[in-house]
């Protein structure tokens, strides 16, 4: 606003000292009287001032009107989420399990609208700090009765309300604070803080990737993943076990590859008649990114191993990355039950994860397919598969 005023000013002043100029030498040819030059001067002057003014007014206004509706909505939405949190409490003294597990789909339905609405309005600081008290949250909602924690779970709720009460004082007093941005990685940590606290502390905890004893204690989510092309499977020769996937100008399918979580079953989709050709348990997640890569961040190694498609190199955006490992392949395919188009996403049809449960597991597959089974290719010897994980996922899932 300011620096518009100074551009507005500076041209009218160039305007005047060009008319100033004009008038002169016309005056010289034409002898008018000076006093009708000198009046001139002053309506011109008089109208590039209000001009000035009157522009710098109607911007003020319209930048005041805008920052009223963000205010307006920041209050609309940061007291939707409030009141939600505030109904994660039991509403009763006399606490059971079932009353723990509705917080816990209270609290994943509250995620939604935190990654919808909330999150938009929020800078690096505050992301960080609701994300620890929401931690706290989902540890007490997941706790047996006996170690319910009423004070603790009333104290993380209060900090949470209070972080926003500030933010919105901060706005109606206009006091200047601290925008910082929200880094790398942040908005994942805050999104898995809703529903797995296997992610805080991670580092304390051991490696899944070397930990094959680990028991089903909470639902998993499984997943489609729609393959690119055959690289995918040079990867898997490679002994490189990851799901790749990259973006241009989008970041979509990223997000929803951040929100698959350690231990959910993904299964792997390849087009050509095959249908599905592998079951995998998810292991972490790793997604390289364009700034990054041509800054020259990542080692060869790195690139080779998360950019399995080398397309960082043609300009992609993001070349983002499942690890997992196999717990059941057949590199004939198992065929499928239902269409799917997008890359990557949730499958909540239980009748198709027991089809493909069952097709993997060599149930109603012809002879053709069967010769398929827990091999990459007709030349491969058998995969080394994490099959006690397979047999775990099939005893709770299929009849």
């Amino acid at each position: 606003m300011k620096n518009k005023i100074i551009n507005y000013s500076i041209l009218a002043f160039v305007l005047i000292i060009f008319l100033i100029a004009g008038i002169l030498v016309y005056e010289k040819l034409v002898f008018l009287p000076a006093p009708f030059f000198g009046a001139l001067i002053g309506v011109v002057i008089t109208a590039v001032v209000t001009f000035i003014l009157l522009h710098g007014q109607t911007e003020g206004e319209a930048q005041k009107d805008k920052d009223i509706k963000i205010y307006k909505e920041k209050i609309r939405i940061y007291s939707k989420f409030t009141s939600e949190v505030w109904n994660l409490l039991p509403q009763t003294e006399f606490i059971n399990d079932k009353i723990l597990e509705e917080s816990q789909t209270k609290l994943k339905e509250l995620r939604t609208l935190c990654f919808k609405k909330l999150v938009f309005y929020l800078n690096g600081i505050q992301v960080r700090n609701i994300s620890e008290h929401i931690c706290k949250i989902n540890e007490c909602v997941s706790s047996k009765e006996s170690d319910y924690n009423d004070d603790k779970m009333h104290e993380a709720i209060a900090e949470i309300n209070e972080i926003l009460k500030s933010d919105l004082d901060s706005n109606k007093n206009k006091t200047k604070k601290k925008d910082e941005k929200i880094q790398k990685g942040e908005l994942k940590s805050l999104y898995r803080a809703f529903s797995n606290l296997e992610t805080s502390g991670r580092e304390n905890q051991t490696d899944p990737i070397f930990d094959k004893t680990q028991q089903l204690e909470n639902p998993i989510t499984f997943w489609h993943f729609n393959m690119l092309e055959d690289k995918q499977i040079e990867a898997f020769k490679n002994n490189n076990w990851v799901l790749n996937l990259v973006e241009y100008g989008e970041d979509w399918r990223t997000n929803a590859l951040l929100a698959v979580q350690p231990k959910d079953v993904v299964f792997l989709f390849r087009r050509g008649g095959y249908g599905y050709i592998g079951a995998f348990r998810v292991i972490d997640n790793k997604v390289l990114y364009k700034k990054e890569f041509a800054d020259g961040k990542y080692t060869k190694e790195v690139i080779q191993k998360y950019d399995i498609y080398n397309r960082l190199d043609d300009d992609a955006d993001l070349s983002s990355n499942l690890i997992v490992m196999p717990i059941a392949y057949n590199y004939k395919g198992v065929g499928y039950l239902t269409v799917r188009r997008r890359t990557i996403e949730r499958m909540n049809d239980m009748g198709t994860v027991k089809f493909l449960l069952n097709r993997f597991n060599g149930k109603d597959l012809d002879e053709t397919q069967r010769a398929g089974m827990g091999k990459l290719d007709e030349n491969s010897s058998n995969l080394d598969l994490d099959t006690a994980y397979f047999d775990e996922i099939k005893e709770k899932y299929l009849e």
